[in-house]
């Protein structure tokens, strides 16, 4: 499933259907565009559906890869993955620039251009 929206309490899956955002925690905080694999039941006649599990549909990490553009508080890693500072997970005091070298973890995701999101970003060698 794909979210359609997000607010501050809630992660929307469709107009009528939402996942309380505390059922999240970690590095994952779904983001609009994400895909989601949900274990749920419902009673026969009811459409209310009772959620067990939420996670990303897929993640995956990815060692070494430069950031290859920032434009405000979103950019884009290796030129075919997206990332926003509003939901990435890093290091404390760590904001990247670039041509930084970062390892990151991707879930796949539908934004405009990409099909992958950082969830969180690392850099490989931090120099003080």
């Amino acid at each position: 499933m794909r979210v359609t929206s997000v607010t501050q309490g809630n992660i929307y899956i469709s107009k009528e259907t939402s996942i309380p955002a505390q059922l999240f925690s970690g590095e994952f905080m779904p983001y609009q565009g994400d895909l989601l694999l949900i274990d749920y039941s419902s009673k026969p006649g009811n459409s209310k559906m009772n959620i067990h599990t939420v996670s990303p549909l897929n993640f995956q990490r990815i060692s070494k890869v430069c950031v290859t553009s920032i434009n405000g508080r979103t950019g884009v890693v290796d030129d075919f993955i997206f990332f926003t500072l509003d939901s990435l997970h890093t290091l404390p005091g760590y904001i990247p620039a670039l041509t930084d070298i970062v390892n990151v973890v991707v879930v796949d995701s539908i934004q405009s251009q990409y099909t992958y999101r950082v969830v969180a970003m690392f850099p490989v060698k931090m120099l003080y």
